[in-house]
């Protein structure tokens, strides 16, 4: 756990929350102060945090604008899709049908960022 945190900080967490709390604020000290974290299902009991960290920009960061816009959506997903994100990523699938279009007629990527 001390090589994932970077030291032992992570000694004095007692929950799921403090854990994280910690990890984002080691990622802070690379230089990367702008966060935000989605969790995401992986079915049962257990989730996972996606956690987006970047430089704070003269621009205000837009990239952290676009996830929030787009933060309801990935709280959609679950396990077994970022499995496929991943898949896809390594070449090993070729399409990604994350979002059923019968839940709001998307019919490409413009129609998603709306």
């Amino acid at each position: 756990m001390n090589n994932f945190y970077g030291n032992a900080s992570w000694e004095a967490a007692n929950s799921d929350d403090e854990f994280r709390t910690i990890y984002m604020s080691r990622l802070a000290e690379t230089g990367r102060p702008v966060q935000e974290y989605i969790p995401v299902r992986s079915g049962g009991q257990f989730f996972y945090d996606m956690i987006y960290c970047t430089r704070q920009t003269k621009g205000g960061s837009p990239y952290i604008q676009v996830l929030e816009d787009m933060k309801e959506k990935i709280e959609q997903l679950t396990g077994e899709d970022v499995e496929r994100i991943l898949r896809f990523m390594r070449g090993e699938q070729t399409s990604l049908d994350l979002f059923d279009q019968g839940d709001d007629q998307q019919t490409g990527l413009g129609d998603f960022m709306d």
